[in-house]
């Protein structure tokens, strides 16, 4: 039997089939609309962004199409603004059904009582009074005022009701025009984006191939200026080749002519002929070869920052661009500050996601370096290791994760050597591991007094390993663990770094100093710096110039300094580093800081 139609059931289904959330079966709260124009509740879609935290998009559960999810993520979401106007439209019906379903007379004739005298019917309106009144109140108190009947009064109501309504319709047209409005702005906004996006896309590309066109007309001269000196130069070997083989065979025919007129019975006859031949084979053992030297086959390639690049055509050449590289270098004199607009703040991690707890913490980095692909790597307050990819720097959604290492406990200090090799300081070992976090190698500390826990780690480009011993000495290890040397170095701290076999460090006993020493243990340089610092972090940059952190002890602010690669101090290049614990620079050229409160990536320029 076929369901009575009725104004409930009107709703219920129109409720049913456009106002419920296809993921939660309820209706709709706060909707918000996907790019395909599907719309659920809001709660609903972070629920479903929070399952895929790491992805910048979300996929529609009815016909699985992407919706890309920009800074805020799902409040950027457009709101559906008419399922929420269809919403309160039948939750207002809705109330007024039940209301009269509540207020509707029994079957009967029902008469209303007066409510002063309750035995005695209403059969009239007091328009003074404003209130229905019976005859008796007719003779006592409202005799004098004008009356309504009921009929009449209901009449009126009703064409009230109807001019009210008319209005209402009125701006409810108002409302559907707005909203047509809106979803025309929608329309016009998206198709403006796309336009826009393909226009920075068209003159990327346009920049890019004149770029590319420019590169490959440089090598393409290049390579015409090789080819030349190329067939010079072998033409040269060649000239020379052929001059020798002529010399060679002409002084084989010399010596086959004279042995053959000594041969001859008639030798007295030649015999002036034969001196004459002896005399200019003699004065053929005068002549030198033709000589090419292996210094005359060299051909390379020079890089220049500031164009594609030049050849050189002899090894002992002087660059050609090195005297002007140099009249071009800035002079930095001591203590000449440079601008802090130098170095500007790239990006800021300040939590990460534990592996044992879905609860976000709070990042307190302690060391830090990079691998060559410029993803992160950094040990944290909790003795722990998190990994930050160099993808998603700058992308506030992404949630560095703790990194899960068998065989690693309690972290202490990090570094990474250019096979891209993982190598850790722990209470007893420093344990080596690959990229995939396989162990490779270990070796054992020095424990027990004088000794303390390791202060400092660091990395040269062959993957030896230095590892400084508080105030004591710096010790070497082969890339495979094994001991080389131990280099003394009093009053070291807990920051070291390498560059081309030179041992960098701060001596903080007594006089506080910037110390270089080379793999022998003498002592490449010894400046002094502030006293009033205190040494947070050390690094060098591919060019060998150094950076270190510091701490005035009081605030809570920590700056960094640049040096000279031969200790010259330049200047401070960027303030306002929250306690600082550990630098390094990416092969990107990013300077990366390890603070007590976030991990800190700052880029030049």
């Amino acid at each position: 039997m076929a369901e009575r139609v009725t104004a409930k059931s009107v709703l219920r289904k129109i409720s049913q089939r456009h106002l419920e959330c296809q993921i939660c079966n309820d209706r709709f709260v706060e909707p918000k609309m996907l790019e395909c124009s599907h719309s659920y509740c809001l709660k609903c879609l972070q629920q479903l962004a929070e399952t895929n935290p790491t992805s910048q998009t979300l996929i529609c559960p009815v016909c699985r199409s992407e919706t890309l999810l920009v800074e805020k993520g799902v409040f950027e979401l457009r709101n559906d603004f008419k399922s929420t106007l269809m919403l309160d439209e039948i939750e207002q019906h809705e109330t007024e059904l039940r209301n009269q379903q509540e207020n509707q007379p029994p079957n009967q004739e029902y008469v209303s009582k007066c409510s002063k005298h309750t035995d005695k019917d209403v059969i009239m309106y007091c328009d003074s009074c404003k209130q229905l009144i019976c005859t008796t109140c007719i003779a006592k108190d409202h005799s004098m005022h004008p009356a309504t009947e009921l009929s009449e009064v209901l009449d009126n109501c009703k064409k009230k009701a109807n001019e009210i309504f008319a209005e209402v319709e009125q701006h409810y047209n108002n409302f559907k025009i707005a909203m047509q409005d809106i979803e025309l702005f929608h329309k016009t906004l998206d198709s403006m984006f796309a336009a826009t996006k393909a226009k920075i896309s068209k003159k990327a590309d346009n920049e890019i191939a004149k770029k590319v066109a420019k590169i490959r007309e440089e090598e393409n001269k290049l390579m015409l200026e090789l080819v030349q000196t190329f067939k010079d130069k072998s033409t040269k070997g060649e000239t020379a080749k052929a001059t020798n083989d002529k010399e060679m065979t002409k002084a084989q025919n010399v010596k086959v002519v004279v042995t053959q007129l000594m041969d001859k019975a008639n030798f007295s006859e030649n015999l002036l002929l034969i001196e004459k031949v002896l005399q200019d084979l003699k004065e053929y053992t005068k002549i030198q070869p033709k000589q090419v030297t292996q210094e005359q086959a060299y051909i390379d390639f020079e890089d220049d920052q500031e164009s594609f690049g030049r050849l050189r055509i002899n090894a002992k050449q002087k660059p050609e661009g090195a005297a002007s590289a140099e009249a071009r270098m800035p002079i930095c004199k001591p203590k000449t500050k440079l601008t802090q607009k130098l170095w500007t703040l790239k990006a800021e991690i300040t939590t990460y996601r534990p592996k044992s707890s879905k609860q976000i913490k709070t990042v307190c980095a302690l060391s830090v370096d990079s691998y060559c692909n410029s993803d992160i790597v950094c040990v944290i307050k909790s003795n722990t290791l998190i990994k930050i990819s160099a993808d998603s720097i700058g992308k506030s959604k992404v949630i560095p994760k703790e990194l899960s290492i068998k065989g690693l406990t309690d972290p202490i200090r990090v570094a990474v050597n250019k096979n891209d090799e993982l190598i850790v300081v722990g209470d007893t070992a420093v344990k080596i591991f690959n990229r995939k976090y396989k162990r490779l190698h270990q070796f054992a500390l020095l424990v027990g007094q004088p000794f303390d826990l390791p202060s400092c780690i660091a990395v040269d480009d062959n993957s030896l390993i230095a590892v400084g011993y508080h105030q004591i000495q710096i010790d070497l290890h082969r890339q495979d663990g094994s001991f080389f040397r131990t280099l003394l170095a009093p009053g070291i701290g807990h920051y070291l770094t390498i560059h081309e076999q030179h041992l960098i460090y701060i001596k903080t006993l007594a006089k506080k100093k910037l110390v270089s020493i080379d793999y022998d243990g003498s002592v490449v340089f010894s400046v002094d710096i502030s006293q009033s610092w205190w040494s947070r972090g050390l690094c060098c940059d591919k060019d060998g110039s150094i950076y270190v952190a510091v701490w005035d002890g009081e605030s809570s602010s920590g700056d960094i300094h640049q040096y000279s690669p031969d200790g010259e101090y330049i200047g401070c290049i960027t303030k306002g580093c929250t306690y600082p614990h550990g630098i390094t620079f990416t092969p990107a050229g990013d300077l990366v800081v390890a603070t007590q409160e976030s991990v800190q990536i700052y880029c030049h320029g």
